[in-house]
């Protein structure tokens, strides 16, 4: 036997364990990673693999914890109910812009919450502005606003209001939901006495949107103005400032009861021309809860849909006209949400049950929340 030697250059010849650690060594200076001395190859492995994950730990807990901080900033953020708010709008009204079409803008308004819904009770009577279909659909809203019996309102009532039963729910508005009920009280020779009243509950999540939703307004506005400079002539920034002081009116139900007070001594005499007026009376307020007579008849919207004779209609509209010229040209106390949802008629039947042409109708006039007192300059001016 015998061997064949080959003449090869010393670096192939090192072993194969000095070949790797040397170049592992070029790598870690290519990365910048600082050099492992008097290591043998497999360590130095090691020590890498553990200096791998032990970064990777830390990139992990660095990600955790920024996006903790972004939560927490996030929550503690005052606009953060504006962000929170603006998404919920946008899942709101994105089927409306999809579908385009009245009865889904509607169902969008609705949901929106009570300043969009006053937005469009307003609106609907604009229809110098928008068509006569939308005005149609956005008027549903002056009566049909999703209600529910919530018992924390009933509880929230009878705590407030001595001697009074809370019974069922009559209906709704933006700001309010509207109960029948009983009150009970001592007349003054000792005897009780139940009446058959409406009980007026606030709805508790009014408060906390109102605010809001008038900013997210109020931003829109301005942005609107920077976008189409135009349109700054509008003053839209003013114009929602205006709405929304009228709106916070509303979410004291003293300031109504207020308000029915004073129309009710401005037509103490009972009547106008062709009709007779009533303002119901209040029996107890509080922030949230107002006890007050109920509204005999039907709403105006309602009225119209029906039959009446002629002379019933022409009663109601003369009676009407007056109603506002006193308010305006008399009294200088002017009903600011006077839409046909707030205005009750009442006629009484013959005697055959059918509505006689003869008979007087009866106006009532609720919810007073918004309410403008004139000042003699403006009632100079209207009246000149």
């Amino acid at each position: 036997s015998f061997q064949v030697f080959v003449a090869v250059p010393p670096q192939v010849a090192q072993p194969y364990e000095q070949i790797l650690c040397a170049r592992r060594v070029q790598h870690r200076a290519a990365m910048h990673l600082p050099p492992v001395a008097g290591m043998p190859g497999p360590q130095a492995e090691r020590r890498r693999r553990r200096t791998r994950k032990a970064f990777g730990c830390c990139a992990a807990l660095s990600t955790f914890l920024a996006a903790s901080v972004l939560l927490f900033g996030l929550l503690i953020w005052p606009g953060r109910a504006l962000l929170f708010r603006s998404g919920f709008l946008l899942l709101v009204w994105t089927p409306a812009a999809v579908k385009r079409r009245p009865e889904a803008l509607v169902t969008a308004l609705e949901a929106s919450g009570p300043v969009f819904i006053k937005l469009a009770q307003w609106l609907s009577t604009r229809r110098d502005l928008l068509s006569d279909e939308l005005c149609d659909g956005m008027g549903q809203l002056h009566e049909r606003v999703s209600c529910s019996v919530r018992p924390e309102d009933i509880r929230r009532a009878e705590a407030s209001v001595p001697g009074l039963e809370v019974g069922k729910l009559l209906g709704g508005g933006c700001i309010a939901q509207v109960y029948a009920g009983k009150l009970r009280s001592n007349s003054t020779w000792g005897s009780e006495t139940t009446l058959s009243v409406a009980v007026k509950v606030r709805r508790e999540e009014v408060v906390r949107l109102m605010d809001t939703d008038i900013q997210l307004l109020r931003w829109a506005a301005h942005v609107l103005e920077w976008l189409k400079p135009e349109l700054k002539w509008l003053a839209m920034g003013d114009a929602v400032d205006s709405f929304g002081w009228y709106l916070v009116q509303q979410l004291d139900l003293r300031i109504e009861a207020d308000n029915l007070r004073q129309f009710a001594n401005d037509f103490r005499s009972g009547r106008v021309r062709e009709a007779r007026i009533a303002v119901p009376r209040v029996f107890a307020s509080t922030e949230s809860v107002m006890v007050t007579e109920l509204a005999e008849g039907v709403s105006l919207s309602t009225f119209i849909k029906e039959e009446h004779a002629g002379r019933v209609r022409h009663q109601v509209f003369v009676a009407l006209i007056d109603t506002m010229a006193r308010m305006i040209l008399v009294n200088g106390f002017i009903h600011g949400d006077l839409h046909p949802g707030n205005i009750f008629i009442s006629v009484a039947p013959s005697d055959g049950g059918l509505l006689s042409s003869a008979s007087l109708p009866k106006i009532t006039l609720i919810d007073a929340g918004i309410a403008v007192q004139m000042d003699d300059e403006l009632r100079s001016f209207a009246m000149s």
